[in-house]
């Protein structure tokens, strides 16, 4: 489900379209749909991890992959990616049985909560127990 509302009643706070794909940063949440046939290494996603450590400072945010188009990552990455402490958690929603089976290999790769969903929703409802969203942020 490509998102065109926000999903479970999210306020979206920023948005950020760059040629890997389009990221929404809602409260302490970040939702990532990549464009089809990208290569995602840990260094292409610093202007992400830049605007995520910004906006969430101290407070921890999680991660949605909502893998709407194929495309490779590069698995160890998810060790740095592990290793940055504002990160609680990552979730993989994907459509396909073949993406389902890349995001089972990226998981071992990756030492803090990971989960994958089929279903947008339920990806966010999982993150927001993980990071505990209670109150949302307000809009710069």
């Amino acid at each position: 489900m490509k998102i065109s509302h926000h999903p479970d009643n999210l306020i979206l706070i920023d948005l950020i379209e760059i040629p890997l794909g389009t990221f929404y940063f809602y409260d302490r949440i970040i939702i990532a749909e990549l464009r089809r046939g990208v290569h995602l290494t840990f260094e292409e996603a610093q202007p992400i991890v830049a605007k995520a450590l910004e906006l969430y400072e101290n407070k921890g945010f999680g991660y949605i992959s909502n893998r709407l188009h194929p495309y490779s990552v590069v698995p160890t990455d998810y060790f740095k990616l592990s290793k940055l402490d504002s990160i609680k958690a990552f979730a993989v929603v994907s459509y396909s049985i073949l993406n389902r089976e890349n995001a089972e290999l990226e998981k071992l790769f990756f030492d803090k909560a990971f989960s994958i969903f089929s279903d947008l929703n339920e990806a966010v409802a999982w993150m927001k127990d993980i990071i505990c969203v209670t109150k949302p942020m307000k809009k710069n």
